[in-house]
C-alpha cells in the first residue's frame, strides 16, 4: 500500500468524524446547473473535508459526495444518475 492509499479503517474513521463548516455565516445557493464545493473541518481541525454538490443539465440528476484529504471520495450519492 502506498502513502496515497486509504485503508477501509481510515476511511471509516474519516466518515464518522464530526465535521463543521468553518464559516457558518456564509450561505450557499443550490445550483440550477453546475457544482459547488463546501469546505468542512474536523472538530480538532486536523482534517479537511470537501462536500461537493453537483446538479446536471438533465432534470433531477444530482450528485452529493464527501471527500477526505481532498482526493478520497468517502461517501457518494447519485440521484437519477
Amino acid at each position: 500500500m502506498s502513502n496515497s492509499d486509504l485503508t477501509q479503517s481510515e476511511a471509516d474513521k474519516l466518515i464518522n468524524m464530526p465535521k463543521y463548516h468553518q464559516n457558518e455565516q456564509k450561505r450557499y445557493i443550490y445550483p440550477d446547473i453546475g457544482e459547488i464545493t463546501i469546505r468542512l473541518l474536523s472538530i480538532d481541525e486536523k482534517e479537511e473535508f470537501l462536500l461537493d454538490i453537483w446538479k446536471g443539465k438533465i432534470a433531477l440528476k444530482s450528485k452529493y459526495q464527501t471527500r477526505g484529504r481532498k482526493v478520497f471520495v468517502l461517501i457518494r450519492l447519485d440521484l437519477n444518475g
